[in-house]
């Protein structure tokens, strides 16, 4: 675990938290080959807090295999700003 709070920059297990233009992201790869993104509140001390628990949360709950897909339990609001990026398969992959 990382968490930088002067640059307002995180790792938690996979769970990558930063500040960027001004509000709050979250990303994150799960299931393998799905990556999610998703902003959480402007740029705050409160939401900063805020984002390193979700970020918690997610993490912890990808350990215990109950991950919400939907990601509505995490951030209800911003449950359908969702951005899944698929990556191409590599040689390894296929």
């Amino acid at each position: 675990m990382y968490i930088n709070n002067d640059d307002r920059k995180a790792k938690i297990g996979k769970i990558q938290v930063d500040s960027r233009r001004g509000s709050l992201r979250i990303r994150f790869t799960y299931p393998k080959g799905d990556r999610k993104e998703f902003h959480v509140e402007e740029d705050t001390e409160n939401n900063w807090l805020k984002a390193l628990n979700i970020a918690r949360k997610i993490d912890r709950d990808i350990e215990a295999g109950c991950f919400d897909n939907s990601l509505v339990s995490y951030s209800p609001n911003k449950a359908q700003e969702i951005q899944i990026v698929e990556k191409p398969l590599n040689i390894i992959e296929i």
